[in-house]
């Protein structure tokens, strides 16, 4: 009602309680916007509102360490409150989420436990994890399994996961996964419904094969930030969009270390103890892509095998393609027959080019996409690298635009929502 209304002040001078007169339905909505905890203590407000947390349909736990007053009993008392949030359900939940920050002696027994209870008892559509603990030591997350038919959406965040417990075949109405500043020691990242997947500011470990991902009904993937060993994607074949910028640190060259410090996962050499990948390893899952983007490190990439990207209309790529000559992005050209756009983002001149090694042959040069008719590169400068490209390009009939930057340029460009 219009603020100073008649109505507004009756109903302030009456004292009437308008919110306890809303349907229960509505009220156990509003409470699951709230903290669990607050939530819990509206039963003191009055007599009608004693159970109405057990309704709620949405359980939020966040909790800040704060100080080291009381620390073990504070600690205590989380643990108690989400157990008892969760064994006093009368309804499925709609979302869960358990947010902690500074909590070191939150067990990994009890997360798990939450994590378990959440899905098999309390039939969550949505669950959130997200544990940073102030010692910066990962939350582990291990062991069989999440079976759930309701579940729609997970994600976890700052936790360590190891073993099968993202094995999510079981999980059927599940669409939505997203993993962020998590290390994973996984053999297999699986699950035949999900849509959308984000994986990203994680580090892949393990001492055998790469981790595998099978989501073969995936349309849209994020790999952002990839550490230490890019995993292996299996067929997506309905894949419409994807991001996958790789991080590298460990020197210039694309080399299979024997420590297997960082496998790219472009080239053939990281693909030798691998027999089913078809030597194609992180670029044969990315084939069936309508929107690609690859940003990878600015390597030596050796003996790589490149796919044909049959449904591929629009592409961006960084200067790993350009870092020794342009055959490499030649090459990618040649097997996208039908790319309609094509932008490079050059923001840094590899150190290891020489001039003589940007050459390239025309004669071995076949025509591209029919389809091709624009080509952006943006750059901070115009340089030799930049004419080379031109001069390669401008053999075919294309639009070629010049866009300089005055710093680096942002390697997002793709609006997935997620």
């Amino acid at each position: 009602m219009p603020p100073g209304s008649r109505n507004e002040t009756d109903s302030t001078e009456s004292g009437l309680d308008r919110i306890s007169a809303l349907p229960d339905e509505a009220i156990h909505h509003v409470l699951g916007f709230l903290p669990a905890d607050e939530a819990v203590r509206t039963s003191v407000l009055a007599r009608g509102w004693r159970h109405h947390w057990k309704f709620m349909h949405s359980l939020h736990i966040r909790a800040t360490e704060g100080g080291f007053h009381n620390y073990s009993y504070r600690v205590m008392r989380l643990k108690n409150l989400v157990d008892r949030l969760l064994l006093s359900r009368h309804l499925p939940l709609e979302e869960f989420h358990v947010n902690v920050e500074g909590f070191n002696e939150v067990d990994d027994v009890d997360v798990d436990r939450w994590i378990r209870d959440a899905v098999s008892k309390c039939h969550a559509g949505v669950l959130l994890v997200d544990i940073d603990t102030e010692l910066g030591c990962k939350t582990e997350l291990s062991g069989n399994p999440i079976i759930s038919k309701y579940l729609k959406r997970l994600e976890l965040h700052n936790v360590q996961v190891e073993e099968e417990i993202l094995d999510l075949s079981c999980c059927t109405a599940l669409d939505d996964l997203r993993l962020s500043s998590c290390h994973i020691d996984a053999s297999k990242i699986s699950s035949q419904s999900v849509k959308r997947l984000m994986i990203a500011s994680c580090a892949f470990y393990g001492n055998g094969p790469r981790t595998h991902i099978a989501a073969p009904n995936t349309i849209s993937l994020k790999l952002d930030n990839i550490y230490h060993t890019t995993p292996l994607l299996e067929c997506i074949p309905l894949l419409q969009t994807a991001f996958v910028r790789l991080v590298y640190f460990y020197g210039s060259d694309c080399q299979r270390s024997d420590d297997k410090t960082f496998n790219c996962g472009i080239c053939e050499h990281c693909s030798a103890s691998e027999e089913d990948n078809d030597g194609y390893m992180l670029l044969g899952g990315l084939s069936s892509a309508t929107h690609l983007e690859l940003i990878a490190p600015i390597v030596k990439f050796t003996n790589w095998k490149c796919p044909t990207f049959d449904k591929l209309k629009t592409l961006l790529l960084n200067e790993w393609c350009v870092a020794i000559d342009l055959g490499s992005l030649l090459t990618i050209l040649q097997h996208s027959p039908y790319l309609q756009k094509l932008t490079l983002q050059l923001n840094e001149e590899p150190k290891q080019m020489t001039l003589k090694e940007k050459s390239y042959h025309t004669e071995l040069s076949p025509a591209v996409s029919k389809h091709l008719n624009v080509v952006e590169i943006k750059c901070t400068k115009v340089n030799d690298r930049v004419y080379e490209i031109i001069k390669m390009l401008s053999t075919f009939d294309l639009q070629i635009n010049i866009m300089r930057t005055s710093r680096p340029t942002d390697y997002f460009s793709f609006e997935t929502k997620w």
